[in-house]
């Protein structure tokens, strides 16, 4: 075979008998297979004398069937065979009651070598190199033809079955997970992508937490015309890298970059600070919705509350009363404003969140990752509509959406994104295997803030800002794309996207306020 061969990975099988990964490369022609030695491992929590424990656990197993490494974030158990290191996680599991991270032996590998289904390979000295991801031109034991060839032969026949086999070989490869198991997980695909992350970073699963974490509530009822919908779903995402937030399990509240002030760049909206108020009688609308709702729940005088919510026509539950010379603690962003208004004034106590200036957290990394595969498939689309354009002329385009390359590089840029936004919804999810309060509530807050500002920017172009829901903002606006400029270049955060343009659309309260 010429050295220029494309390979495409396409099968990994753990032999356990072999304590061996079998991987096999496929070309248009034929197929090769590689073996790899390999041993699984598992990730247990560092909490007191855990490590302690669970060196003796080990010994009283069978010692020489497991390595034990003390990691800077967590236990790394590996074993001789899958089998071996499951009777282990049981152990400690029924011994300690600790939550372990572990996957399946295949996935374990993928994220080693950093390889996945379908990537491109070629040989050289019959060592695999990594090239860049193209539309798989190999034979797979699910299509008769090469995977180009089929997705084509589909596109002919019905456009949508070729869309669904493109889906299905993406997202085998965002998530390094066989073909054959997209269709049918047991959780979402968001979920995977954190498995992923944390295990290559050597994080364990954070622990289950109990804990109080409140949505925001919007009080708005009524039908408005021409507005504009905003999708912040990129903005927010792109939010959470080392260029801006870096928020992450791994750099929240590190040590080397403690701030010196409650204003310093990298502290998380979601700190708060004590407030003095000057009047009496105060009450004021959060920039953080969640932590009214909060505050509502866990104070007294919820009627005056919500008396003054319906007077005033606000969207949310406001905070207060306050009276002369009480004291609070609200966040950041508030505080900042009632000192500007002088109705209070910054006491100097804190209690601040913040995240690391120099080293990138692999939430980061792997949200800038899949931000990449999205450019990446984006450049090659216009690619392929440029040379069909020039080739086909105006018929160019119906030409290139038949193309196996159009359709596969489309369905890297759809669900590139769709992993990039699970992942990040993931993250504020209670119910998820990887939900942090903290994090919840940084993310919460810097959501909070960057619709404050694009409230303010909308105000200021006299333009209707009418809410905020899930990862849209609505407003009536005669230029929605300058407006999105706008916000963009004043306050140096990614544009959001125009998504929808309603004649008409309908809002009510999303759900009771509690009492």
């Amino acid at each position: 075979m010429s050295p220029d061969t494309h390979w495409f990975l396409t099968e990994v099988r753990y032999l356990e008998e072999k304590k061996c990964i079998a991987a096999e490369f496929s070309s248009e022609e034929t197929k090769r297979n590689e073996r790899f030695t390999f041993f699984p491992s598992l990730l247990a929590p560092k909490e007191d004398r855990a490590g302690e424990l669970i060196r003796e656990l080990l010994f009283t197993l069978d010692p020489q069937k497991s390595k034990f490494e003390n990691l800077k974030n967590s236990i790394k158990i590996s074993a001789s065979t899958y089998s071996d290191l499951k009777k282990i996680r049981n152990a400690i599991h029924s011994s300690f009651k600790i939550g372990i991270s572990h996957l399946e032996p295949e996935r374990q590998f993928l994220i080693e070598k950093n390889w996945s289904y379908f990537d491109c390979f070629r040989f050289s000295d019959n060592l695999p190199e990594k090239l860049p991801l193209r539309v798989p031109t190999s034979k797979t034991r699910f299509t008769a033809e090469s995977l180009d060839s089929t997705i084509e032969l589909l596109a002919e026949q019905d456009r949508q079955k070729a869309i669904g086999l493109a889906d299905s070989i993406v997202l085998s490869n965002l998530l390094k997970i066989p073909a054959e198991q997209v269709n049918h997980l047991s959780i979402s695909i968001g979920e995977i992508a954190l498995e992923n992350a944390f295990f290559k970073a050597g994080f364990p699963k954070p622990e289950k937490e109990n804990n109080s974490f409140y949505e925001p509530v919007s009080n708005l009822n009524g039908v408005f015309s021409d507005v504009v919908e905003f999708d912040f779903s990129k903005v927010w995402s792109s939010m959470l890298g080392f260029a801006f937030f870096n928020l992450g399990v791994d750099s929240l509240n590190c040590d080397c970059c403690k701030p010196v002030s409650p204003f310093s760049p990298n502290v998380l909206p979601s700190s708060i600070v004590e407030v003095s108020f000057l009047q009496d009688a105060v009450y004021f609308e959060s920039t953080l919705p969640s932590f009214s709702e909060e505050f509502h729940k866990s104070r007294e005088l919820k009627e005056k509350r919500i008396k003054y919510m319906d007077e005033f026509f606000l969207q949310t539950i406001p905070v207060g009363p306050f009276s002369r010379q009480e004291t609070a603690f609200v966040p950041i962003r508030d505080a900042q404003e009632l000192e500007k208004t002088r109705i209070g004034k910054i006491t100097g106590n804190s209690c601040l969140a913040w995240t690391c200036k120099n080293k990138e957290s692999f939430i980061s990394s792997q949200l800038d990752s899949l931000s990449s595969a999205t450019v990446f498939a984006s450049k090659n689309i216009e690619k392929q509509k440029s040379k069909a354009f020039e080739k086909h002329g105006i018929i160019g385009e119906s030409v290139s959406s038949k193309t196996s390359e159009m359709i596969f590089m489309q369905s890297l840029e759809k669900n590139s994104c769709l992993v990039r936004n699970e992942l990040f919804r993931q993250l504020q999810n209670p119910k998820s295997s990887f939900f942090h309060s903290e994090i919840a509530k940084g993310i919460n807050a810097i959501k909070s803030s960057t619709i404050d500002e694009f409230r303010k920017i909308s105000g200021n172009r006299r333009e209707r800002f009418i809410c905020c829901q899930g990862n849209s903002a609505f407003v009536k606006s005669e230029e929605p794309l300058k407006l999105a400029r706008e916000f963009s270049k004043n306050s140096t955060f990614p544009i959001p996207e125009i998504s929808k343009k309603h004649r008409a659309i309908s809002f009510s309260a999303r759900k009771t306020i509690p009492f």
